[in-house]
Parts: structure tokens; C-alpha cells; sequence
């Protein structure tokens, strides 16, 4: 989910990101962050999802790790 849903939907329910921010401890941007997907934290992800009433797995998918090119492998193992 893209982080202007996010956004549109807190909005919907009347919950702003300082809301969020209150009730697990932190600060305003580190829950922007993670809507923005710079950060990954889950315990701000689960605040996020609760509050839209969505799975944390439809929010945030898990990025898939890419598989290293064989050119870094062979210079990771000392060939050329």
C-alpha cells in the first residue's frame, strides 16, 4: 500500500501520525518514516495497521531480498 493510502485512510478515522506517535512511544517522524517505507519497525508498522483495521501484510509488504549478480559473486569470491 502506498503511503498516500495510508495517509488517506489515518485521515478517514480521524488518527493523525502524533496519535500514533503517543501511543507506542516515539516520534511524529519516525512513524512518517515508516509510512513513507524508509523505516521498518514493527512495533509502529502493528500501530499503523491497527488503527486502519488492515493486516500489517497488506500495508507493509516484505521487500524480496534480490539474488546478488554472478559478476559480484565471482569478485566476492576472488575470481575475476
Amino acid at each position: 500500500m502506498n503511503r498516500k493510502r495510508i495517509k488517506y485512510l489515518l485521515a478517514l478515522r480521524g488518527i493523525t501520525q502524533q496519535k500514533i506517535a503517543d501511543m507506542v512511544g516515539v516520534s511524529a517522524p519516525n512513524v512518517a518514516a515508516v509510512i513513507s517505507g524508509d523505516r521498518q519497525t514493527p512495533h509502529i508498522q502493528g500501530a499503523i495497521a491497527e488503527a486502519i483495521d488492515r493486516p500489517i501484510s497488506q500495508i507493509f509488504p516484505r521487500k524480496k531480498k534480490s539474488k546478488p549478480k554472478k559478476e559480484i559473486k565471482d569478485v566476492c569470491n576472488g575470481k575475476k
